[in-house]
C-alpha cells in the first residue's frame, strides 16, 4: 500500500500538477488520520474489555464475601432464635404454664473454616416440640445455650479492595452501587465491632451473674436440684432472662433481615455479571 502511494506521489510530482498533488497530499493525510483514529479505537476498546473483565472479578469476589456473611448471619439467626425460645419456654414452665407449641428450630451444632471461608454442619440441638413440664435435659441445654453469643465479623475485604483500585466507581449500574453501599451500612449498623464487643460483654456479664449470684456454671447444672424452681423463686434471675430472650430474639430478627438484603444484593451482582458477560463476550 505504501508502495502503490509513493508511485502516485512521484508521477504527480514529475508531471508538475500542484492542484493534483495536493489533493492527494490531502487524501494522505486523510488515511493516516483514519488509520490512527481506527488503531486507537481498538486500544480504547481492548482496555474498556479488560477493565470489564477485572470488574466482574471483583464483583464475583464480592459474591464470595456476601455469602461467607450469610454463613455467619445464618448461625447468628438460628442459634439466637433457640436461644430466645427455649429461655421464654423455662420462665414459662416455671410460672406453671405450659409453652407454646414451635417447630424443630433448624440449629448449627458446629461449624468449620477453611481459609478466609466458613462452612457450616447443621443438626437440632433439640428434636421435637419444646416440653410443656420439667425436662431434666432440655433445661441443661437451655441454660447452656443462654450464654451463646458468636460474633459476627463482616468481610469487607472484597470491597475495600474493589474501591481502592478505582474501578467500583465504573460499574456503569448506579442501583447495583448502591444496593452494594446500602448492604454494608447495614451490616456495620448491626454488627460493627463495637456493637458486637457490647454484646460480647453482656454475655460475660450473665456468665459472672450466675456463678456470682447463684454458684452455678451455665454449661453444668450438676449442682442445682431443681433449676426451674430457682428460676421460680428468684424474680431476679427472671428479669435477666427475660432480658436475654428479648436481646436474642432481636439480635436474631436482625440477622435474619441483613440475610435477606444480602441474598438479594447476590442475585442482582449476579445478573449484572450476566450482562458484563455478555457485552464482553
Amino acid at each position: 500500500m505504501l508502495t502503490f502511494l509513493r508511485r502516485i506521489r512521484k508521477t504527480l510530482i514529475d508531471t508538475g500538477s500542484t492542484r493534483k498533488y495536493l489533493i492527494y497530499a490531502i487524501g494522505e493525510i486523510a488515511l493516516v488520520v483514519i488509520g490512527i483514529m481506527i488503531a486507537l479505537q481498538i486500544n480504547n476498546w481492548n482496555d474498556g474489555r479488560r477493565e470489564q473483565l477485572r470488574i466482574k472479578t471483583y464483583l464475583s469476589n464480592l459474591i464470595e464475601a456476601i455469602n461467607d456473611d450469610i454463613a455467619y448471619l445464618d448461625y447468628t439467626q438460628s442459634g439466637n432464635s433457640f436461644r430466645s425460645e427455649c429461655i421464654r419456654s423455662l420462665l414459662l414452665v416455671s410460672t406453671g404454664k405450659s409453652p407454646k407449641s414451635i417447630p424443630e428450630l433448624k440449629y448449627i451444632l458446629d461449624s468449620e473454616f477453611e481459609g478466609d471461608s466458613v462452612s457450616t454442619e447443621w443438626d437440632n440441638v433439640w428434636r421435637g416440640p419444646f416440653p410443656s413440664s420439667y425436662d431434666r435435659r432440655f433445661t441443661e441445654i437451655c441454660f447452656e445455650r443462654t450464654s451463646y453469643g458468636n460474633i459476627i465479623v463482616v468481610n469487607q475485604s472484597a470491597l475495600e479492595e474493589f474501591k481502592n483500585t478505582g474501578l467500583f466507581s465504573y460499574i456503569k449500574n448506579e442501583d447495583l452501587k448502591k444496593q452494594i453501599n446500602d448492604y454494608y451500612t447495614i451490616m456495620d449498623w448491626h454488627f460493627s465491632d463495637w456493637r458486637e464487643a457490647k454484646y460480647r460483654g453482656e454475655i460475660d456479664e450473665w456468665e459472672d451473674f450466675l456463678r456470682d449470684e447463684f454458684q452455678i456454671n451455665f454449661s453444668d447444672l450438676s449442682q442445682v436440684d431443681d433449676p426451674i424452681d430457682l428460676i421460680k423463686r428468684n424474680r431476679i434471675l427472671q428479669l435477666e432472662m427475660e432480658e436475654l430472650a428479648l436481646d436474642a430474639a432481636g439480635r436474631a430478627n436482625s440477622a435474619g433481615d441483613a440475610k435477606k438484603v444480602a441474598k438479594e444484593l447476590i442475585k442482582l451482582i449476579s445478573a449484572e455479571i450476566i450482562i458484563m458477560k455478555k457485552s464482553t463476550g
